[in-house]
């Protein structure tokens, strides 16, 4: 199981929000350079840790996690805090993004106040940093008085080539000559990007801006324009990545002739429309008028269709269908796209529905007595292995017995476990059991027999041939 933590800060470069969430490990956004993380920042200032010990936190993400109280003895402070000695809360590293403090080391620390408690927190994802390698942060800071006034926006334009997963990591190229505006407080500034892929708009009085792209034909972007706000003597970066638009759109017909909004529809290699992990599979949801749309696509052949992904929801209850309106993938479209192509047209007519039919069982121990509440899930194998295992309405009630809802004309595989022991003491296992396609069914039988931790069969079944 993996452990559960919680996320101390998360700094955005816009704005300073306090967010805890449940996380199993550290992730965060970089502060920026000091220019930018000291406006953004509740106390910055530079001390020897005299004291680190453990304590608690009345939060209700935090509460249970032992958390380290720090104490400061104070050299300078810059902003936000006062007095000579200063307490800062970060968590115990790893997941939590707790900063590695040590006794009788001095450091240059940006801390966050949480609204709710009014305490400092610090960690991992601030420009806190040990005393010796804060000299950047140290000259601007101790330079501000006699700094030129005005504030800089500035930040890289990345070109993204979105490629399958069987190629190899390919780093951002810079986009040049992509024309940058920056609007705010009555004016409006242009630049453009240089060789390097890069902007600087200087010379800005403090206040909110919005700084927005100029797309070039051919390219696209998921969001062209962000807000961010600046002080005098300050910055902010703002970043920009670009992508070739090579995309297919269409639209998806109901079995009324309606348009079916909020339906999935799946792009596969034809290689990898019946492996178990679909590497190179994409997705796209239908909007209100049934229209869907595929970005940034990958060079590549495909197949287009419904439920054509293993990871197909349990209550979507229509079967299986191929471009230009198939179920059979030999019949199916293969459907060549190369970059830059812009493919319009591919609609989809939805057949009938799967009706709906429901399994019976009970799970039991080896001597066939009940298992009070075991945990049952289901995967549909109808056309592969391995697809996602849901829950669905399944409910196994104290006496062993449960009953789930499944659609007609698919195969499924029956999975069951139980914890024993206490919390993390580990789980016990039935063998799985695959149910044929059609009907209802009421004779199932799930035995946990496989022992803690080592189920062969669980881990090693494989799906079997349709007569």
């Amino acid at each position: 199981m993996r452990s559960r933590f919680a996320l101390i800060v998360l700094i955005v470069f816009a704005s300073l929000t306090w967010l805890t969430q449940t996380v199993s490990a550290c992730s965060c956004m970089g502060p920026g350079p000091p220019c930018q993380a000291y406006w953004t920042t509740s106390a910055v200032f530079t001390g020897e840790v005299i004291e680190i010990t453990s304590t608690t936190i009345d939060d209700e993400h935090l509460r249970g996690y032992p958390q380290k109280l720090v104490r400061f003895a104070v050299s300078e402070s810059f902003r936000g805090a006062s007095g000579r000695l200063i307490e800062a809360i970060t968590g115990n590293g790893g997941g939590d993004c707790g900063y590695p403090f040590k006794v009788g080391n001095s450091y240059l620390v940006y801390a966050y106040r949480n609204p709710k408690d009014n305490r400092l927190y610090a960690g991992i994802c601030s420009r806190t940093r040990p005393l010796p390698e804060a000299g950047e942060d140290l000259e601007y800071i101790r330079n501000l008085a006699k700094a030129e006034a005005g504030a800089t926006i500035s930040g890289v334009v990345n070109r993204y080539q979105r490629v399958k997963a069987d190629v190899s990591y390919q780093p951002l190229a810079p986009a040049s000559g992509i024309r940058v505006i920056v609007e705010g407080n009555g004016r409006s500034v242009e630049s453009v990007t240089d060789s390097s892929g890069q902007y600087r708009v200087t010379g800005l009085p403090s206040g909110k801006y919005k700084v927005r792209l100029t797309v070039p034909d051919g390219l696209w972007i998921y969001a062209a324009e962000r807000g961010i706000e600046v002080q005098d003597k300050g910055c902010a970066v703002v970043g920009f990545t670009l992508e070739t638009n090579t995309s297919l759109s269409g639209k998806v017909i109901d079995e009324n002739g309606e348009p079916a909004a909020k339906i999935r529809v799946d792009l596969v290699p034809p290689d990898q429309i019946n492996q178990r992990y679909q590497r190179n599979h994409l997705s796209a949801y239908t909007d209100e008028k049934g229209r869907f749309v595929f970005r940034s696509i990958p060079p590549a052949n495909y197949l287009l269709g419904i439920r054509l992904s293993r990871l197909a929801e349990p209550t979507f209850a229509y079967p299986r269908t191929f471009h230009p309106g198939t179920s059979d993938p030999t019949q199916a479209a293969v459907i060549a796209i190369t970059e830059g192509q812009t493919l319009e047209g591919y609609d989809l007519q939805l057949p009938g529905k799967l009706d709906p039919r429901t399994i019976e069982g009970s799970v039991v121990w080896p001597d066939g007595k009940p298992v009070p509440n075991a945990n049952l899930c289901f995967e549909e194998v109808e056309h592969a292995e391995g697809s996602s295992c849901h829950a669905g309405d399944a409910k196994v009630t104290p006496d062993g017995h449960f009953s789930l809802t499944v659609l007609e004309g698919l195969r499924y595989l029956l999975r069951a476990h139980v914890n024993v022991g206490g919390p993390g003491s580990g789980q016990r296992h039935a063998e799985p059991i695959e149910v044929s396609p059609k009907g209802n069914i009421s004779d199932i039988k799930l035995v946990i027999t496989e022992p803690n931790g080592s189920c062969a069969k669980c881990r090693d079944w494989t799906r079997q041939k349709k007569p």
